[in-house]
């Protein structure tokens, strides 16, 4: 439909944990390609008439989710997707995300509370570990 419609995607951590191996450019140029499939299928590819609704895009990202939704917004930008597609972007947010990157005592730790190393040695061979 070409209405102004409302997209949710939701990702499983314990679905997905493994490909977040690819690196944030790679799950960010699936999100952007994610995305722009979704405004093919709501008719964005055509130009808004004077009495559509204005087509906003807001997208928020949990930790991983937030880095993500960044490269993937920085992606759009860079490609002019927003005045291609007569949008314009809404909100940005991101919850807990490590934008300013994340040290290996917090990653270390992170992973000890999550009992990742209960299973087997996540870290086996990690000097301090």
């Amino acid at each position: 439909s070409k209405d102004a419609g409302v997209w949710v995607v939701r990702s499983n951590q314990s679905e997905h944990f493994f490909m977040t191996h690819s690196g944030v450019d790679v799950l960010g140029d699936h999100l952007y390609q994610f995305i722009c499939e979704k405004a093919r299928e709501a008719g964005w590819t055509e130009r808004r008439g004077p009495n559509d609704p204005p087509r906003r895009l807001s997208i928020v990202g949990h930790s991983l989710g937030g880095i993500t939704a960044r490269f993937a917004l920085g992606l759009m930008h860079a490609t002019n997707w927003f005045s291609d597609h007569d949008a314009s972007p809404h909100a940005y947010i991101s919850c807990a995300s490590p934008h300013v990157g994340v040290s290996v005592e917090a990653a270390i730790k992170a992973l000890r509370i999550d009992g990742a190393l209960s299973h087997g040695s996540v870290l086996r061979g990690c000097v301090g570990c």
